[in-house]
């Protein structure tokens, strides 16, 4: 009798983290051809560390980059970029920032400047898109899901200069809100 071989054990949740990630990457090479017309700048992706990594971003972002406020205990876990790519003459851009506090809380921050969101499904303040929230006088999109992390809440809205910021995380709504309340 041969032995027989023994994988390890993980928990559902890990195989439905997977599941989740698997999707993702499939949404993300799905929206690749979309932008095959596009000429990319340059076609390295960049992952920065936080230190030295603003500089950095505010040399690529052809718009004006809004850094949140950060509630108490939280600071900058990492910034992730892709460089630009040139569509229809534009400039298009977006970039993540991700946050955390020593007791493992995170929240992340995503900005871009692509128009046309909608049509790839992915536009986050569109108003068809969760429910209104009004926050220090302006609407943003509510948007509530359970998934791999638990019941994550994003907050959305488009800026007069076309740029769209999402706001996402695990944390108390309450957090979320006020860290919006202070992006201008």
């Amino acid at each position: 009798m041969s032995p027989r071989l023994r994988l390890p054990f993980y928990p559902r949740s890990s195989y439905a983290l997977l599941l989740v990630l698997a999707i993702t990457l499939g949404v993300t090479v799905g929206l690749t051809p979309s932008f095959t017309s596009a000429t990319r700048v340059d076609n390295r992706a960049q992952y920065i560390s936080p230190d030295g990594s603003m500089a950095a971003v505010l040399a690529e972002a052809p718009f004006k980059i809004r850094q949140p406020t950060l509630p108490p205990g939280f600071e900058l876990l990492s910034v992730q970029y892709n460089p630009p790519v040139v569509t229809d003459g534009k400039l298009l851009f977006a970039v993540d920032f991700h946050y955390a506090d020593a007791a493992g809380n995170q929240f992340h921050v995503w900005q871009t400047n692509i128009p046309n969101l909608a049509e790839y499904g992915k536009d986050p303040a569109d108003e068809s898109q969760g429910v209104a929230a009004t926050i220090s006088g302006s609407t943003w999109r509510l948007v509530r899901i359970n998934d791999a992390r638990g019941h994550v809440s994003a907050l959305s809205r488009r800026l007069s200069d076309g740029v769209t910021i999402s706001i996402d995380s695990t944390i108390d709504e309450r957090v979320i809100e006020t860290i919006a309340a202070l992006i201008e």
